[in-house]
C-alpha cells in the first residue's frame, strides 16, 4: 500500500513543530531534531511545499515566537478594478503589503490599534522599527524622560 497519504509541510510548519518540541522536550536538541527534518525531506516524497508565500493576499505575521496555534489566521480580499490595480503595482512594492500598511495606520491613528498591535501586524521585531515606520508616515509620537532612560539602559547594555 502506497501514497494513501501524501504528507505535506513549509518550512514555517517545520520551525513551529521543532520549537514546540525543543519547549517540551528540553533533553533534547536543535541540531537532533533539524536531522529529523532533513531526513522527512529527503524521505517524504513532494511534501515540502515551497513559493505559496505569494499567494497569499493579505496576512497577519506572527511575533517571533508565537506559533498558529495561538492566534486565528485572516485573509482580506480587495477587488480593485483591472486597471487601477496596474496602475497600483506600476508605482512598485508589494501591492498586498502596502494595503495591509495603509490599513493597519489608518486604524491606528483611529485608536483601534496599539504600539504592539501593529508591530506585530506588520512583523517589526523591535519598537525602533515601528518608531523608524510611523515617522516616515508622519507620525510623531511624544518622547519622554522614561523612553529616553529606557533607551539609555538598552545602549548600554550592546556596549555604547
Amino acid at each position: 500500500m502506497s501514497d494513501l497519504y501524501r504528507a505535506k509541510w513549509s518550512d514555517t510548519v517545520h520551525g513551529e513543530w521543532i520549537t514546540a518540541v525543543l519547549e517540551n522536550r528540553p533533553d533534547l536538541t536543535r541540531a537532533r531534531l533539524e536531522r529529523t527534518r532533513d531526513l522527512m525531506n529527503m524521505h517524504a516524497r513532494d511534501a515540502l511545499v515551497t513559493g505559496f508565500e505569494p499567494l497569499i493576499d493579505v496576512y497577519w505575521k506572527l511575533d517571533r515566537g508565537m506559533t498558529s496555534r495561538y492566534c486565528k489566521w485572516m485573509n482580506l480580499t480587495v477587488e480593485i478594478p483591472d486597471d487601477v490595480a496596474q496602475r497600483l503595482a506600476a508605482a512598485g512594492g508589494d501591492l498586498s503589503h502596502r494595503a495591509l500598511e495603509a490599513l493597519a495606520l489608518e486604524e491606528f491613528k483611529l485608536g483601534h490599534l496599539t504600539h504592539p498591535d501593529l508591530r506585530r501586524l506588520l512583523g517589526f521585531n523591535t519598537h525602533y522599527e515601528l518608531d523608524g515606520f510611523l515617522k516616515a508616515h508622519g507620525i510623531f509620537e511624544p518622547y519622554t524622560l522614561d523612553d529616553l532612560e529606557r533607551e539609555r539602559r538598552d545602549l548600554e547594555r550592546l556596549g555604547f
